[in-house]
């Protein structure tokens, strides 16, 4: 009920409670109000980051203890919330992460890798969570919905927990043979994608060869070749400077594992010639995590995850990359451990996993566990 009275130009208004509905209304809209608030909180929380990445103290010792351990590359493909056959899980990626931190490690910036082997400065040993998008500038222009668009990257980069690499100008492949060994030619990733099915190991990366014919002589002249590939290094630093004002310092050359940087000695020569020019690094070659002040930071290395590893797979690769003094500080996770009086691990590690029993092997062996007082158990029917 409102009632109201006027006086002197002024209005006041007071409001009371007719019956005990009107009460249960009131205290029911109130509740409704505070859902409707909380779910809103929820999908803002989910969709949008209001954490901000905060710089370390360089001058705090127990952070920079000026202890050289060089330090682990990791490159995942890519994230999905289920994971797919490329794509690992947001679940995976979790743990593997959690993993390497309950063990100490902790994560450094692009910068933090310049200095360390520029200018000789010990890397941080305590971080927050820091990770590099690698990205192909020429994405930037064809707007493909799979990849990150500059306002996006720019707008991730801000809060500090991001920051931007890239794989080159293009995803592109030359000297292509089916699997058949018929001559193909040169395909864009998108017709990549759908034959690959019908294709072997046999390509060559845009950046890593001459264009050759289909007895394996060049169709271009060295000249060709070189004004190619320093015109795709040209073309990274327009369309980064364009897109998100500057050239990342950051790059992967693609595909890695060939003698230097490339296929061939005079198209590796001119690869180094427009790395060095454009970037102030590069993960030159992928298998193993480990790098230290005796590599090149030219010539770093990355261990690239797949999407069907669980951690102590990753734990595994992790510890026989380490120098052989350094491999007990590997711990693997061993999951619900209440599954330990049923079973003896005899080689390798364990991971109990609701359902599932994960067995890692050490490399270039087998796994082995034992079902503890085997003799009891009859009948058991095993597939693996």
């Amino acid at each position: 009920m409102l009632a109201g009275s006027y006086k002197k130009g002024r209005c006041v208004s007071m409001y009371r409670f007719e019956t005990p509905k009107d009460v249960s209304r009131f205290i029911r809209s109130v509740i409704e109000l505070l859902i409707l608030l909380a779910l809103l909180f929820v999908v803002l929380k989910a969709l949008l980051v209001f954490s901000v990445y905060e710089p370390y103290n360089k001058e705090d010792k127990t952070i920079v203890s000026g202890n050289d351990m060089g330090f682990l590359a990791l490159s995942y493909i890519g994230v999905d919330r289920e994971g797919t056959e490329t794509l690992i899980s947001t679940q995976k990626l979790d743990e593997q992460l959690g993993a390497l931190h309950d063990l100490g490690y902790v994560t450094i910036s692009q910068q933090d890798v310049i200095n360390y082997y520029n200018e000789g400065k010990p890397l941080p040993e305590k971080y927050n969570d820091k990770a590099t998008m690698f990205t192909y500038a020429e994405k930037f222009r064809s707007k493909d919905s799979h990849f990150l668009m500059p306002n996006d990257l720019k707008g991730l980069e801000e809060n500090g927990f991001w920051e931007i690499g890239s794989n080159g100008y293009r995803l592109s492949y030359i000297n292509v043979f089916d699997r058949y060994d018929r001559f193909i030619g040169e395909l864009k990733s998108t017709e990549y994608a759908g034959m690959m099915q019908y294709f072997g190991r046999d390509y060559t990366h845009y950046l890593m060869d001459y264009i050759r014919d289909e007895k394996d002589l060049p169709v271009e002249s060295y000249a060709m070749m070189k004004e190619r590939i320093l015109g795709e290094y040209s073309l990274m630093r327009s369309e980064y400077t364009q897109g998100i004002g500057k050239v990342p310092q950051a790059y992967t050359l693609l595909h890695s594992n060939t003698g230097a940087f490339g296929e061939n000695d005079k198209v590796s020569a001119v690869n180094e010639e427009g790395i060095r020019e454009t970037f102030a690094m590069n993960f030159n070659r992928e298998g193993f995590s480990m790098n230290d002040r005796e590599s090149s930071i030219y010539d770093l290395t990355r261990m690239q995850p797949q999407s069907n590893w669980y951690t102590n797979h990753l734990l595994m690769r992790i510890k026989y990359d380490l120098p052989e003094d350094r491999r007990d500080e590997i711990v693997f996770v061993e999951g619900d451990s209440s599954q330990n009086k049923y079973w003896a691990i005899k080689k390798g590690a364990v991971e109990y996993k609701e359902e599932k029993l994960v067995l890692t092997s050490e490399p270039e062996d087998c796994g082995l566990i034992k079902i503890c007082d085997g003799e009891a158990h009859k009948n058991i029917s095993f597939s693996a």
